[in-house]
């Protein structure tokens, strides 16, 4: 299968040990077993942008949309800890461990 055929979309910006810079993190999704996800990916890559922006309620609504996608839920999760922290993170992923 040539690299240009598989679809993809961007999990996050994701600091990793070792590394100063974050990376941005990438999934391959099956045009075949990965349907939803493929055909909902502008939304996800909307709700992503809107995330990274700062726009957290706005980020919600369209995860919201995704139903059970996991990294949806993740991403939903993350924003509702978000919203009710005092402390404020930022829309990095921060890894500890290797």
């Amino acid at each position: 299968m040539a690299l240009e055929s598989v679809t993809w979309r961007t999990l996050g910006r994701v600091k990793v040990v070792g590394r100063n810079e974050p990376v941005i993190v990438y999934q391959p999704l099956d045009n075949t077993y990965d349907g939803a996800l493929v055909r909902n990916l502008s939304t996800y890559h909307d709700a992503l942008a809107l995330f990274e922006g700062g726009r957290m309620p706005d980020a919600r609504e369209l995860f919201d949309r995704l139903g059970d996608d996991p990294v949806s839920i993740a991403y939903r999760a993350r924003i509702e800890r978000m919203i009710s922290s005092k402390d404020r993170e930022t829309s990095v992923w921060d890894v500890k461990e290797k």
